[in-house]
């Protein structure tokens, strides 16, 4: 999703924990750190798209060490914070509706699926 806005993200490696991977992935991509113990899961969702089924973990801190930087250059081109009530109308869809989902309250959900 090119020109599009979404939160750090990225698969768990071998032999590591979600929130493991979740204060990695931000430090890797925003150079962020964030303590695990800071984490506070927020909302999952079982997703079936065209590429497979997934998982998706969303979680929630207001805590961290650093300034936000664009660590990835050749996959991001823009970082910025914005409230949960004024998002950028250029996110992600299914960032977009995991951060809808959590706003309501909901801890899971799916997406996908065919009834």
């Amino acid at each position: 999703f090119p020109n599009h806005y979404e939160g750090p993200a990225g698969k768990v490696d071998g032999s590591e924990t979600l929130k493991k991977a979740i204060c990695r992935e931000t430090l890797e991509e925003e150079g962020l750190v964030i303590k695990e113990e800071d984490l506070s899961l927020v909302h999952v969702i079982h997703r079936l798209s065209d590429f497979g089924e997934y998982f998706e973990f969303y979680f929630l801190t207001d805590k961290y060490d650093g300034q936000p930087e664009i660590k990835e250059p050749d996959l991001c081109d823009d970082i910025g914070w914005f409230d949960i009530n004024s998002l950028p109308q250029n996110m992600v869809p299914k960032t977009k509706e995991a951060l809808d989902r959590y706003k309501k309250g909901e801890i899971y959900s799916e997406s996908g699926w065919q009834d």
